[in-house]
């Protein structure tokens, strides 16, 4: 027996699809005909929001068992946590007030102190920041310039820096970033039929449960 296509029942697996520009640089052909529509009643902030919301709640329940004195140290300081959220180089200010108001319903941020507490990075610079934190830093040197090449499921994102100072570390782009869309539906399709065969699928049943949670709204 064939395995299903995602695209027939798996929703959860296209989300970043329902909520891409119009318009993406290398995109040549309209993918959005083939992303299946959300079950009915439920629009992408929903989706958004209860994948937040099971985040910060598992984030929550860790700290709290995992760190001396958790419970307290998370109650003084839950209401001024700073939610930092990486995005697609193309995505912008449309794509960025959705995720804002699946924040909200999440209640990750209020409505009054989301423009305080709720900051959007690219994913390209947040790639930056992530290698300048784990690994060794001697290889950069003022005037140093180096590219950032993000391959994700969907699109590669791309920024090349100049080191403008170490100390304090100031980096600017020398030329605007890029977000090149690359992912083709059909291909994906037979893919995940290959995983199918192959992988285990516990994450994948894992995952679906809150697609059919969805679906009963």
């Amino acid at each position: 027996m064939s395995s299903p296509s995602p695209f027939d029942s798996n929703a959860d697996l296209q989300i970043k699809l329902h909520l891409y520009p119009a318009t993406v640089p290398g995109s040549n052909f309209d993918y959005r005909s083939e992303v299946p529509p959300l079950p009915a009643g439920v629009a992408i902030e929903r989706v958004y929001a209860d994948i937040m919301k099971y985040l910060m709640d598992y984030t929550q329940d860790f700290f709290k068992r995992t760190i001396p004195k958790g419970e307290e140290i998370w109650a003084r300081v839950r209401d001024s946590i700073i939610i930092v959220l990486a995005t697609p180089n193309a995505w912008d200010i449309r794509e960025q007030a959705t995720l804002r108001k699946a924040a909200v319903m999440a209640s990750l941020v209020t409505e009054e102190n989301a423009g305080q507490l709720l900051q959007f990075v690219t994913e390209a610079e947040a790639s930056v920041h992530y290698v300048l934190a784990h690994h060794p830093t001697e290889w950069l040197r003022k005037k140093t310039v180096f590219a950032v090449v993000d391959c994700g499921g969907s699109t590669v994102d791309t920024a090349v820096y100049r080191c403008i100072s170490t100390s304090p570390l100031i980096l600017t782009e020398t030329c605007p970033s890029e977000c090149i869309q690359v992912v083709h539906l059909p291909p994906l399709a037979h893919l995940h039929e290959y995983e199918c065969r192959r992988a285990d699928m516990s994450i994948r049943q894992e995952a679906s449960l809150l697609t059919a949670k969805w679906r009963r709204c």
